[in-house]
């Protein structure tokens, strides 16, 4: 079952990732592995249609390598990123983009230090220097979801917001990335009485304007963090 963006930067960030054992008897911990794992782990795609054939560059610059991966993504150049963007220099190197920071890229990256100083898969900034491009998931959340989500007046307030496909209720302000589940009434008018969510109705959202809530707050925390 695929994952959401949000839930598989979370599992991936701090661990080591492997998809594919290469190269065999040297660091097989490789920025290529990131890739690999988002397209299967988010659109269920298999590791084979990430394959770069060489350097992981040659994904973008050769786009789409595999036919399939034109089905899931666009390529698009330098630029302002979006969350769930895959951003490539010719270095080589690629990463996902949480959130862009004007010349810099906050981003989900492995392998940072070269094969003579391996690490982990971590939320790392990263310059635009160099930057080729992004390939961009056609999966993105519309200008109606963003236009929904934010049409409160002020988002540095909590504000209540309801699932109308799982009906989950929670506070979450876009500004700071906090959220916290509502488990019950209770509790939704206890946060009311402390004018932590100042809305006197929940803000209804379908299962797309949900997801693109969470990666709001996603690049909120990695913004304020």
């Amino acid at each position: 079952m695929a994952l959401s963006f949000t839930v598989w930067v979370a599992r991936a960030e701090n661990t080591w990732i492997d998809r594919d054992g290469y190269p065999p008897g040297g660091n097989i911990y490789q920025c290529h592995d990131v890739w690999l794992d988002y397209i299967n782990r988010v659109y269920d795609l298999p590791i084979s249609a990430g394959h770069a054939g060489g350097a992981t560059s040659r994904v973008y610059t050769e786009f789409p390598r595999v036919a399939i991966l034109s089905n899931y993504f666009t390529r698009v150049g330098p630029g302002t990123a979006q969350p769930g963007d895959v951003a490539f220099w010719p270095s080589p190197h690629v990463a996902v983009v949480i959130a862009d920071a004007g010349a810099s890229l906050i981003t989900l990256s492995q392998n940072n230090g070269g094969d003579s100083r391996p690490m982990k898969t971590l939320r790392t900034t990263l310059s635009k220097n160099g930057l080729l491009g992004y390939l961009r998931p056609k999966t993105t959340l519309t200008a109606a979801a963003l236009s929904l989500v934010q049409k409160e007046e002020d988002m540095s307030l909590p504000r209540l917001y309801r699932n109308t496909a799982t009906g989950t209720i929670a506070a979450a302000c876009i500004a700071t990335g906090f959220y916290w589940d509502i488990p019950n009434l209770a509790a939704v008018t206890l946060l009311r009485s402390k004018k932590l969510a100042v809305d006197e109705a929940n803000v209804e959202l379908n299962a797309e304007q949900w997801e693109f809530l969470l990666q709001l707050l996603a690049v909120a925390r990695a913004t304020t963090s």
